[in-house]
Protein backbone atom coordinates (compact mmCIF):
# COMPACT_ATOMS: atom_id res chain seq x y z
CA UNK A 1 0.00 0.00 0.00
CA UNK A 2 1.38 3.43 -0.92
CA UNK A 3 1.07 4.78 2.65
CA UNK A 4 3.48 2.11 3.85
CA UNK A 5 5.83 2.61 0.91
CA UNK A 6 6.05 6.34 1.67
CA UNK A 7 6.50 5.78 5.44
CA UNK A 8 8.30 2.44 5.77
CA UNK A 9 10.36 3.46 8.82
CA UNK A 10 7.24 4.48 10.73
CA UNK A 11 5.58 1.20 9.85
CA UNK A 12 8.56 -0.92 10.89
CA UNK A 13 8.95 1.03 14.15
CA UNK A 14 5.22 0.82 14.90
CA UNK A 15 5.15 -2.93 14.19
CA UNK A 16 8.24 -3.53 16.32
CA UNK A 17 7.17 -1.53 19.37
CA UNK A 18 3.58 -2.76 19.21
CA UNK A 19 4.77 -6.37 18.94
CA UNK A 20 6.76 -5.91 22.13
CA UNK A 21 3.62 -4.66 23.88
CA UNK A 22 1.58 -7.51 22.43
CA UNK A 23 4.10 -10.09 23.70
CA UNK A 24 4.72 -8.47 27.10
CA UNK A 25 1.07 -7.96 27.99
CA UNK A 26 -0.12 -11.52 28.68
CA UNK A 27 2.63 -12.14 31.24
CA UNK A 28 1.22 -9.29 33.31
CA UNK A 29 -2.06 -11.11 33.82
CA UNK A 30 -0.47 -14.24 35.28
CA UNK A 31 -1.15 -14.29 39.00
CA UNK A 32 2.07 -16.19 39.69
CA UNK A 33 4.09 -13.35 38.16
CA UNK A 34 2.18 -10.65 40.03
CA UNK A 35 2.27 -12.37 43.41
CA UNK A 36 5.59 -14.24 43.48
CA UNK A 37 7.69 -12.10 41.16
CA UNK A 38 6.54 -8.55 41.78
CA UNK A 39 9.78 -7.02 40.49
CA UNK A 40 9.43 -9.04 37.27
CA UNK A 41 5.84 -7.82 36.95
CA UNK A 42 6.98 -4.23 37.43
CA UNK A 43 9.78 -4.49 34.86
CA UNK A 44 7.58 -6.16 32.28
CA UNK A 45 4.99 -3.47 33.00
CA UNK A 46 7.54 -0.73 32.34
CA UNK A 47 8.53 -2.41 29.10
CA UNK A 48 4.86 -2.75 28.13
CA UNK A 49 4.10 0.91 28.87
CA UNK A 50 7.19 2.12 27.00
CA UNK A 51 6.34 -0.11 24.03
CA UNK A 52 2.76 1.18 23.96
CA UNK A 53 3.96 4.78 24.09
CA UNK A 54 6.46 4.20 21.28
CA UNK A 55 3.92 2.13 19.31
CA UNK A 56 1.36 4.92 19.61
CA UNK A 57 3.78 7.69 18.63
CA UNK A 58 4.95 5.75 15.59
CA UNK A 59 1.36 4.94 14.58
CA UNK A 60 0.30 8.55 14.15
CA UNK A 61 2.05 9.27 10.81
CA UNK A 62 0.72 6.08 9.21
CA UNK A 63 -2.76 6.31 10.76
CA UNK A 64 -3.17 9.93 9.70
CA UNK A 65 -2.60 8.89 6.09
CA UNK A 66 -4.49 5.59 5.96
CA UNK A 67 -4.68 4.32 2.42
CA UNK A 68 -8.48 4.22 2.20
CA UNK A 69 -9.10 7.74 3.49
CA UNK A 70 -10.56 9.70 6.34
CA UNK A 71 -12.86 6.99 7.75
CA UNK A 72 -9.96 4.56 8.22
CA UNK A 73 -7.68 7.33 9.51
CA UNK A 74 -10.29 8.36 12.08
CA UNK A 75 -10.66 4.75 13.23
CA UNK A 76 -6.94 4.18 13.66
CA UNK A 77 -6.31 7.59 15.24
CA UNK A 78 -9.19 6.99 17.67
CA UNK A 79 -7.72 3.60 18.56
CA UNK A 80 -4.44 5.34 19.29
CA UNK A 81 -6.06 7.92 21.58
CA UNK A 82 -7.89 5.23 23.55
CA UNK A 83 -4.78 3.00 23.64
CA UNK A 84 -2.42 5.60 25.06
CA UNK A 85 -5.13 6.95 27.39
CA UNK A 86 -5.95 3.54 28.89
CA UNK A 87 -2.27 2.71 29.32
CA UNK A 88 -1.55 6.08 30.91
CA UNK A 89 -4.52 5.67 33.26
CA UNK A 90 -3.21 2.23 34.27
CA UNK A 91 0.25 3.64 34.92
CA UNK A 92 -1.07 6.61 36.90
CA UNK A 93 -3.30 4.34 39.00
CA UNK A 94 -0.43 2.10 40.07
CA UNK A 95 1.82 5.11 40.67
CA UNK A 96 -0.86 6.34 43.11
CA UNK A 97 -1.14 2.90 44.72
CA UNK A 98 -4.59 2.20 43.31
CA UNK A 99 -4.08 -1.45 42.41
CA UNK A 100 -7.67 -2.23 41.40
CA UNK A 101 -7.90 0.79 39.11
CA UNK A 102 -4.53 -0.19 37.64
CA UNK A 103 -5.76 -3.72 36.88
CA UNK A 104 -8.94 -2.45 35.26
CA UNK A 105 -7.18 0.09 33.03
CA UNK A 106 -4.52 -2.40 32.00
CA UNK A 107 -7.22 -4.88 30.93
CA UNK A 108 -8.64 -2.14 28.72
CA UNK A 109 -5.15 -1.26 27.49
CA UNK A 110 -4.33 -4.81 26.51
CA UNK A 111 -7.70 -5.23 24.81
CA UNK A 112 -6.70 -2.29 22.64
CA UNK A 113 -3.21 -3.69 22.09
CA UNK A 114 -4.87 -6.87 20.81
CA UNK A 115 -6.48 -4.82 18.02
CA UNK A 116 -3.42 -5.87 16.01
CA UNK A 117 -4.61 -9.47 16.19
CA UNK A 118 -8.25 -8.61 15.55
CA UNK A 119 -7.37 -6.52 12.48
CA UNK A 120 -5.40 -9.39 10.98
CA UNK A 121 -8.29 -11.75 11.68
CA UNK A 122 -11.11 -9.61 10.30
CA UNK A 123 -9.45 -8.22 7.16
CA UNK A 124 -8.92 -11.55 5.37
CA UNK A 125 -12.41 -12.76 6.36
CA UNK A 126 -14.02 -9.65 4.87
CA UNK A 127 -11.87 -9.85 1.76
CA UNK A 128 -12.62 -13.57 1.23
CA UNK A 129 -16.32 -12.78 1.78
CA UNK A 130 -16.20 -10.57 -1.30
CA UNK A 131 -16.16 -7.19 0.43
CA UNK A 132 -13.98 -4.77 -1.53
CA UNK A 133 -10.62 -4.06 0.11
CA UNK A 134 -11.30 -0.32 0.52
CA UNK A 135 -14.59 -1.05 2.28
CA UNK A 136 -13.03 -3.84 4.36
CA UNK A 137 -10.19 -1.61 5.51
CA UNK A 138 -12.58 1.18 6.54
CA UNK A 139 -14.67 -1.31 8.54
CA UNK A 140 -11.65 -2.99 10.13
CA UNK A 141 -10.18 0.37 11.21
CA UNK A 142 -13.04 0.53 13.70
CA UNK A 143 -13.99 -3.13 14.14
CA UNK A 144 -10.47 -4.17 15.15
CA UNK A 145 -10.69 -2.31 18.46
CA UNK A 146 -14.26 -1.40 19.47
CA UNK A 147 -15.36 -5.02 20.17
CA UNK A 148 -12.08 -5.62 22.04
CA UNK A 149 -12.72 -2.59 24.23
CA UNK A 150 -16.29 -3.73 24.87
CA UNK A 151 -15.08 -7.20 25.92
CA UNK A 152 -12.43 -5.62 28.16
CA UNK A 153 -15.09 -3.42 29.74
CA UNK A 154 -17.30 -6.44 30.31
CA UNK A 155 -14.37 -8.23 31.99
CA UNK A 156 -13.73 -5.20 34.19
CA UNK A 157 -17.36 -5.03 35.26
CA UNK A 158 -18.26 -8.73 35.41
CA UNK A 159 -15.09 -10.75 35.05
CA UNK A 160 -12.48 -11.86 37.49
CA UNK A 161 -10.32 -8.76 38.06
CA UNK A 162 -10.25 -8.88 41.82
CA UNK A 163 -13.16 -6.42 42.15
CA UNK A 164 -15.25 -8.85 44.16
CA UNK A 165 -12.53 -9.48 46.72
CA UNK A 166 -11.84 -5.74 47.04
CA UNK A 167 -15.55 -4.98 47.49
CA UNK A 168 -15.97 -7.78 50.01
CA UNK A 169 -13.06 -6.52 52.07
CA UNK A 170 -14.44 -2.96 52.22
Amino acid sequence: MPNFLVRPHWLVAHAGFSSIALLAGPWQFLEVVRRRRLNTHRWIGRIYCAAVAAGWITSVPIAAHAQTGAIASAGFLSLGVFWISATTAGFVNIYRGQVQGHREWMIRSYGLTAAAITLRSYLPVLTISGVAFETSYRIVAWACWIPNLLVAEWLVRHGRTGAKSVSAAA
